[in-house]
């Protein structure tokens, strides 16, 4: 993932912006590079993922609230290989002062000091053209080192050869015995010196200082770059990056420091997608979720091995047994700057009838859950648009704009004389549809109808009928005692 494209991704979770997590839910969500190739260190540079996801108490009655917990955190390689002294090698040849080239590799490097954690690093600035003279030698100033890179001489001809002998060099002489060696090199193009066999001599010192275990990463910047010679440079093809313009090189530089120097799990994503048989219960949630429709979101900047922990409550809408959300996955960038996703394993809910039931002679009752949401969008039979009795993204869209009032209902026996229940709708918190469960100890027929006549401009969907006939065959099975009715409303 490059880092404008993970910065965006960032910003958009803090700021409440779940949409990306919808996707994430769906597995959707693709992953960018910035350059031809993705870094991969020869050790298995990848964090192992832990979560678990619970649910307590697993069973309820009806009405209730379960708590669900979520824990996530990082396994990743031993902290002792964080350590990294590096050598920023930086072409000053003539070439690199035209088109801003230069500026926009200082700049970069800048970045990049910014990025490490100097109490683990160590960093040296190495300037070549036609020679290479070190600036600063490895440091822990970050300072310094910023200032050294605005103090890069300039002159002519391009010594890469010499770069990496000297880069070398001070690794060896003043590097820490644990940790790694790296040099990072930039140039524009190919190299004339020395004048017999320049590129020939390049690989050989570059083979060198591999057997002498240091890691080396190289960056093509712009169309003169010698891309075949500088993949060969490289510890690796996959070590080596193209730059078209100089826009890519913070981009390259933050994705190499996340590999050398930053060995932790960040820009986590984390969502949950409980359905509509589990609705958030509001002001539950600690940390507070992002929350888009049934859609929960959480960012966490960085995953360790101490884990983070999510709490919230939902409260169940139907009797039966189900997971406890539709899917709940972590979407992060690893330490080679892959992005990866950790799917959690769903606890299972059981939820039975609710507790007045037990007043009842046979102990169980029957349940009625009625849904009222705003149904503007789907083709249905009885209007071109809306009121195809299925609540619809589309349609929750709708209600944040215009929300429904709140909904009376009333229930009375098969010949409507007897009343058995009279109640008004909760809206779920942060939704924009009603749920109302009812109870009762008589068998059915029931008749069901909605009292409430003032609809703040909605009206009721043709096909939802504001009074309803409940009998024996809406029980399907009938041992469950347990029936949902619905009820649509358009604008």
């Amino acid at each position: 993932m490059n880092g404008p494209v993970m910065d965006g991704t960032l910003r958009a979770m803090r700021s409440g912006v779940v949409t990306l997590l919808v996707g994430l839910l769906a597995g959707a969500a693709t992953v960018a590079a910035p350059g031809p190739s993705a870094v991969q260190a020869q050790e298995a540079l990848q964090c192992t993922i832990t979560g678990t996801k619970t649910a307590s108490p697993a069973k309820i009655r009806l009405g209730e609230t379960v708590e669900i917990r979520l824990t996530l955190s990082a396994q990743c390689p031993p902290a002792q290989y964080r350590s990294a002294d590096m050598v920023a090698a930086v072409d000053t040849s003539l070439s690199m002062t035209s088109g801003g080239k230069l500026a926009a590799a200082q700049a970069a490097a800048h970045k990049m000091v910014d990025r490490l954690d100097f109490s683990l690093q160590k960093m040296a600035i190495l300037s070549f053209y036609s020679s290479a003279r070190m600036v600063i030698g490895l440091s822990s100033d970050p300072a310094a080192i910023d200032a050294a890179i605005d103090a890069m001489p300039i002159d002519r001809g391009t010594n890469i050869a010499n770069a990496i002998d000297v880069a070398q060099e001070e690794l060896t002489r003043n590097g820490r015995a644990d940790a790694r060696p790296v040099i990072i090199l930039i140039t524009d193009g190919a190299p004339n010196e020395p004048a017999a066999g320049p590129e020939q001599q390049a690989i050989l010192s570059a083979n060198a200082a591999k057997v002498a275990g240091t890691t080396i990463y190289t960056i093509g910047l712009g169309s003169g770059a010698a891309e075949t010679l500088l993949k060969q440079i490289a510890s690796g093809p996959e070590y080596y990056y193209f730059a078209p313009s100089n826009d890519q090189l913070n981009a390259i530089y933050e994705q190499i420091a996340l590999v050398v120097a930053n060995f932790t799990v960040r820009s986590v994503g984390l969502g949950d997608d409980l359905g509509v048989n589990g609705p958030f219960v509001a002001g539950s949630g600690s940390p507070a979720p992002a929350v888009a429709g049934d859609v929960l979101g959480w960012a966490v900047d960085t995953l360790t091995e101490t884990p983070v922990e999510h709490v919230y409550q939902i409260k169940p809408t139907k009797v039966g047994i189900y997971p406890a959300a539709d899917r709940t996955a972590a979407r992060y960038l690893d330490i080679d700057g892959q992005e990866r996703e950790f799917v959690f394993e769903q606890p299972q809910i059981e939820v039975l009838d609710p507790p007045n039931t037990r007043a009842c002679s046979d102990g169980r009752g029957w349940s009625i859950n009625v849904h009222s949401f705003p149904d503007s969008v789907g083709v249905s039979s009885v209007r071109p648009q809306g009121c195809n009795i299925r609540f619809d993204s589309g349609d929750w869209a709708t209600g944040t704009t215009y929300r429904l009032p709140q909904l009376e209902y009333v229930l009375t026996d098969g010949s409507g004389t007897k009343e058995l229940f009279r109640g008004s709708a909760v809206q779920g918190p942060g939704r924009v549809d009603e749920f109302l469960p009812i109870r009762v100890c008589q068998a059915p027929p029931y008749k069901l109808r909605l009292v409430t006549t003032e609809l703040a401009g909605y009206q009721l969907c043709p096909n939802a009928w504001r009074e309803r006939t409940i009998t024996l065959r809406d029980f399907r099975p009938v041992n469950f005692r347990n029936t949902l009715l619905r009820f649509g409303f358009y604008r």
